[in-house]
């Protein structure tokens, strides 16, 4: 069990080190594209495309609590979360 939590922590450390440079990328994909006024432009065998999506959400604060009690939904999630002995918790999401 210790080496399957020692591969597991080895392989979320780089996850993460990974989300940081696609973040990086990203951000000089789409900067080419707004200097060069592009939707969409190909590189060798990719296509860039981009695209607007929309999504709907109800925030609980604006929302009438009859309507909120009535529609809202709740969903489990479980998750694991390793750290090394010392490290400090990481403050990147808000905690409510």
């Amino acid at each position: 069990m210790e080496e399957t939590v020692k591969r597991h922590y080895a392989i979320n450390k780089k996850i993460k080190e990974y989300t940081e440079e696609l973040k990086f990328l990203k951000a000089r994909i789409e900067d080419h594209m707004e200097r060069e006024q592009l939707t969409e432009f190909k590189v060798d065998d990719y296509t860039v495309e981009k695209r607007i999506m929309k999504m709907e959400r109800m925030s609980k604060v604006r929302c009438p609590k009859d309507v909120w009690d009535k529609w809202c939904t709740q969903s489990e999630v479980e998750s694991i979360r390793i750290r090394k002995k010392g490290e400090k918790r990481s403050r990147s999401r808000s905690r409510e």
